[in-house]
């Protein structure tokens, strides 16, 4: 017997995305505020009528408070997930699966990061001393209009 995934199982039913770039007046609360109203607004739903959560953080948020705290999610699960690069979409994942499986009727995948607030420029690996991530040498830009805009905050709802 072969698989047909869960295609007719789930459905994005609303989709927030906060503007990209260096967002040095924003912080990690205010982009998943912003990210999670768009997509509950697209979705015609509530925050209350969400079952469930998932966030996709690397360096912006250690547990599923990084969420919980500004949206005030009080009682309902929170999933932090990370997974390099690939983040968002395994939030999404897990989400769209917990949707598929009848475990939830409605879920959110969000993620945000803040990297350059930290002066983190990336994964971390076989680098040479003097890459750039070292927090010293990061400095606020010296215009709007550089460096080029980088990711921040997203967010979406599968529904069953």
């Amino acid at each position: 017997m072969s698989s047909n995934g869960i295609r007719d199982r789930v459905a994005i039913v609303g989709m927030g995305c906060t503007p990209f770039g260096e967002r040095w007046d924003k912080g990690v609360d205010d982009l998943l505020i912003d990210a999670a109203k768009d997509a509950i607004a697209s979705a015609g739903v509530t925050l209350d009528d969400i079952d469930a959560f998932w966030l996709g953080t690397m360096t912006s948020g250690t547990s599923g408070i990084t969420l919980a705290k500004p949206l005030k999610i009080d009682y309902k699960p929170v999933t932090r997930v990370e997974n390099f690069c690939a983040t968002g979409s395994e939030a999404f994942r897990n989400a769209c699966y917990a949707v598929a499986s009848g475990a939830y009727d409605l879920a959110m995948a969000i993620g945000v990061e803040k990297l350059k607030d930290t002066g983190y420029s990336g994964l971390t690996g076989i680098r040479p001393v003097g890459d750039g991530t070292d927090a010293a040498l990061s400095s606020q830009p010296p215009s709007p209009s550089w460096p080029p805009p980088t990711p921040s905050g997203t967010g979406s709802i599968p529904r069953r």
